[in-house]
């Protein structure tokens, strides 16, 4: 992981951790599991999706796996990819405001919370010519990048 990051847990009260692809949940699982042991004392919070959608982390793939087990599972309340601020509930929102760190899994959730000015570290496979330019980086990169804060 990320040094950066890391130095950010170390402070952390309060990780959100907002999941993407459902094929990945067992390995998103294994990383909370992880960030859980180092830094015991840290709430982390994982966020799927409202409903099915496409190939996300549904309510039932987290039960599948019991990703309860490393972390309190909230839904995002929306029926699409990504995550658009201004569409999420009040206390989604909060939630969002309250968390030290984010981690956010998949370009769509990068794409949608770009530029927001919480403190998030993007992890995504590059499958864009606008990420490619804005990266600089090839097609296909993995991408584990830090918000801009001012």
């Amino acid at each position: 992981m990320n040094h950066i990051l890391l130095d950010d847990l170390n402070i952390a009260k309060k990780l959100l951790y907002v999941l993407d692809n459902c094929g990945e949940v067992v390995l998103d699982k294994l990383v909370m599991k992880i960030i859980r042991q180092r830094y015991p004392n840290l709430e982390i919070i994982a966020m799927i999706r409202g409903t099915e959608v496409v190939n996300d982390v549904s309510i039932v793939d987290a039960k599948q796996v019991n990703l309860f087990e490393v972390a309190e599972v909230v839904d995002n309340g929306l029926d699409f990819a990504g995550v658009d601020f201004n569409r999420l509930s009040k206390d989604r929102q909060d939630l969002i405001r309250s968390a030290d760190v984010i981690i956010s899994k998949g370009q769509a959730n990068a794409e949608s919370l770009l530029g927001s000015g919480f403190n998030i570290y993007y992890l995504f496979l590059c499958k864009c010519a606008n990420f490619e330019k804005m990266f600089n980086v090839k097609l296909l990169t993995p991408l584990l990048e830090k918000e801009i804060l001012d």
